[in-house]
């Protein structure tokens, strides 16, 4: 498998790759237009302290359920993504001592021995499906740890793919990582609250569910000569003050705070859950009213069937 590049602007306390913030652009790129049109997030709790606080893996299955399955999606119909599902999570213990900084090939490494099989012939994580192009594996690190390597060092978090069945023609392995070290662990709630937590998982579901593979919804391809990312939808909407290590600018969705993203349609940043603009959605399809509403064969225009057109 091929590591790729990260989620390009990502939570650094810095603010890392500010070139996508500011990015004036009128539409990201379909590309090859690789999607997941009905997501399906695995949540892999990895660490003792979820272990022994059982309370935070199911609060932060909350906070994905809130995003995956409500109006937080509204916005990525336009990208052809509907609604999607979250499954149940796992826990993977930590009896030996915690790794303090990790490279993404090292997440890359453990999530693949997860999948291997055990003596007893099951395994802790169940593989990809040849040709998946729906599953996320999301994983919250352990809380020692910061991300290392000039690739996502200081970020909060970064999704990737690969191909780890031979007989996929495409990538078929999705996932994601956000940092947990820098939470409020006072509470599960605190926790998972935090904006280090659900700001930055708001943002990488986001971009995995519309770019899964970088080949998707994201701008040009950066060159020698400006040496600027791609940014995607997430990338080009996520804003902190004006000062250095300023908090990211975020707003409360169900009681989380999470990022703003691109809509083409719209060109601006949005928030996910506001209504999907119908006359946008028609000339977006080509449908010129001729014949009435009627001609688009459904009885119900929601979030799914627009994004089923898409």
């Amino acid at each position: 498998m091929v590591v790729r590049g990260v989620s390009t602007a990502h939570e650094g306390r810095s603010g890392t790759n500010s070139y996508c913030h500011t990015l004036n652009v009128r539409a990201v790129n379909e590309n090859d237009k690789h999607v997941m049109r009905s997501p399906s997030v695995l949540p892999i709790f990895w660490g003792h302290y979820y272990a022994s606080n059982s309370d935070v893996p199911k609060k932060a299955k909350e906070l994905i359920t809130d995003l995956v399955t409500g109006t937080y999606m509204n916005g990525l119909a336009q990208y052809g993504v509907g609604r999607g599902s979250v499954l149940s999570p796992i826990v993977v213990d930590i009896t030996t001592p915690e790794p303090t900084s990790l490279t993404k090939l090292t997440i890359y490494n453990q999530l693949v021995d997860w999948f291997k099989k055990r003596p007893d012939g099951t395994t802790m994580v169940s593989p990809p499906a040849v040709s998946e192009q729906n599953l996320l594996y999301f994983i919250f690190l352990p809380t020692t740890a910061e991300f290392s390597g000039d690739d996502i060092k200081g970020r909060g978090g970064y999704h990737d793919s690969g191909k780890y069945n031979v007989g996929s023609d495409d990538d078929d392995l999705f996932f994601g990582a956000v940092r947990t070290n820098d939470a409020n662990r006072t509470s599960a709630t605190k926790f998972v609250s935090d904006t280090s937590i659900s700001a930055v998982v708001s943002h990488e579901l986001c971009e995995a569910f519309t770019d899964r593979d970088f080949k998707g919804f994201i701008t040009p391809e950066a060159t020698e000569v400006d040496g600027n990312p791609t940014c995607e939808i997430g990338d080009i909407c996520e804003i902190r003050g004006a000062a250095p290590n300023q908090p990211l600018i975020t707003y409360s969705y169900r009681g989380w705070e999470v990022e703003h993203y691109w809509s083409n349609w719209e060109t601006n940043c949005i928030k996910g859950e506001q209504p999907v603009n119908l006359k946008k959605f028609l000339n977006a399809i080509g449908f010129d009213g001729t014949s009435g509403l009627r001609a688009l064969g459904t009885a119900r225009i929601n979030v799914d069937f627009v994004a089923s057109k898409m």
